[in-house]
């Protein structure tokens, strides 16, 4: 999300159903802010990457681009 007009990077620790709401709580803000602005998250595996697609899909946030590392 960026915060006057700067980058920022966002740790959230925890179990997994907390860091998953985290996780689309922070999609949703950040397109609040700049629809159109386009998002990176890196994703360590490939089926996590699958994981979250799925997740945003049933909390019916918009697509993302995922980026395995």
């Amino acid at each position: 999300m960026k915060k006057d007009g700067v980058n920022t990077r966002i740790l959230v620790t925890g179990d997994y159903p907390v860091l998953e709401s985290a996780f689309v709580d922070e999609i949703e803000a950040t397109r609040a802010q700049d629809a159109f602005n386009p998002l990176l998250i890196l994703v360590s595996s490939k089926l996590l990457g699958l994981h979250l697609r799925r997740l945003q899909k049933n909390q019916e946030v918009r697509y993302e681009n995922f980026l395995l590392s």
